[in-house]
């Protein structure tokens, strides 16, 4: 039998939401860019996944390894049982000892709780899916954020396609309830769509009344929502650059063990850690765009940090601009947003830092001045200091398959 030319590769992804055809292109880019073999990757996309795909895969000799999304045990099992290696796309904990790369649902949760805290929001909501997987992970770091500020987040009921438009909803009751000015999390951009359309048609006020926060950042969704739509966005082409990495080793190593004799060893291992990747940072639009503060001073200082963002600012800079003592300021900050003023000019710094460096070729030294750190040095010491990463370091996780970027 003549030896295959190529290496034909199961997708098992629903190819209809954005988030898994931006982790389908990660697939593409590292095959196109990166991969060990001198075989290509002939890739088979089956957008349901359900038991019987999985069941017919393993009866099926064409396949020579395999990337999917399973979150079920069921699923799970079925998977381990292919003939073939293949790498689970999943954020929770490794099931039935599959490879898996996948986001870090708890640090969105995190991420989440602190966008909103930092706008000043002090009642704290969130929608879900119900109990269990993706749900409860980024309820759990949500939770986690709010705790720093003894803050105990308002759980809501399971989201429902229709609830926008009918008055009598639990949504609907859900949102007429929640004390005001609230930050809601919803569990993913959908359900955060669907909230702020519920929100418009009762007449709150977005985002003064109810703010609300997405995950998956959909532009398309997010721009045409009204207002538009703040979300987290994920880092769906890295998992998919990840997961055809670790799969391409598993294929070059069962290949090498073929050569040799060997009988390839088993592709479920618990020695083959989970990757789990951070969400990249929120993209702030009008629905959380906002102070939402009663101390009419510590709102006017944090306006004045944000609007001089490409400017070096000092605490004394933002206690002249309100005409208040740098103590007492500080004392209003910590009361209303949990950090100094101090903290707060560092954090929105960074955060400026942290986008240019992925989205822009600028030079490293460009982005320190454009973030007002002066310098390149006092970058690099304040991003160590905050995430124990260089700025190179940190573009470099998002240029894994793009142009190296002016360093």
């Amino acid at each position: 039998m003549k030896q295959k030319d190529h290496r034909d590769i199961l997708i098992l992804v629903n190819s209809t939401r954005l988030g898994n055809r931006s982790v389908t292109r990660g697939i593409k880019n590292y095959h196109r860019s990166y991969f060990y073999s001198n075989k290509r990757w002939v890739m088979h996309t089956l957008s349901r996944i359900i038991i019987k795909s999985l069941e017919n895969a393993s009866h099926n000799t064409l396949y020579d390894g395999g990337i999917g999304r399973v979150g079920r045990e069921k699923l799970a099992i079925a998977a381990s049982k292919l003939p073939f290696p293949f790498v689970n796309l999943y954020g929770g904990e490794q099931m039935q000892g599959l490879p898996q790369v996948g986001t870090d649902d708890i640090a969105i949760g995190r991420m989440a709780g602190e966008h909103l805290l930092s706008q000043g929001f002090r009642n704290l909501g969130f929608l879900g899916l119900g109990s269990g997987g993706v749900s409860t992970r980024r309820l759990i770091g949500f939770q986690q954020a709010a705790d720093k500020r003894n803050i105990k987040v308002i759980n809501g009921p399971v989201y429902f396609p229709a609830d926008a438009g009918d008055p009598a909803s639990p949504l609907n009751a859900w949102l007429l309830d929640l004390p005001k000015p609230i930050g809601i999390f919803a569990v993913c951009d959908p359900i955060a769509a669907t909230t702020i359309r519920a929100s418009s048609l009762m007449g709150f006020n977005i985002p003064e009344q109810i703010a609300i926060l997405g995950v998956g950042n959909d532009e398309l969704m997010c721009e045409e929502s009204v207002p538009p739509l703040s979300s987290i966005q994920t880092p769906d082409e890295e998992v998919g650059y990840h997961a055809a990495q670790i799969l391409d080793k598993l294929l070059t190593r069962a290949a090498k063990d073929r050569r040799s004799g060997k009988k390839p060893k088993d592709f479920c291992s618990k020695a083959i850690k989970p990757i789990y990747l951070a969400p990249v940072g929120v993209k702030i639009r009008k629905s959380t765009d906002i102070i939402a503060t009663e101390d009419i001073v510590v709102a006017k200082a944090l306006k004045f940090i944000r609007e001089t963002i490409g400017k070096p600012t000092y605490v004394d800079d933002v206690a002249g601009a309100v005409a208040v003592s740098r103590r007492r300021l500080d004392e209003r900050f910590h009361i209303a947003i949990g950090r100094t003023v101090f903290k707060e000019i560092q954090r929105i710094q960074i955060e400026h830092a942290k986008e240019l460096l992925r989205d822009t070729n600028l030079t490293i030294d460009a982005i320190a001045v454009l973030s007002g750190l002066n310098n390149r040095i006092k970058l690099t010491r304040t991003l160590k200091q905050v995430m124990g990463i260089s700025p190179g370091a940190y573009r470099k996780q998002f240029r894994l398959f793009t142009p190296a970027a002016t360093r």
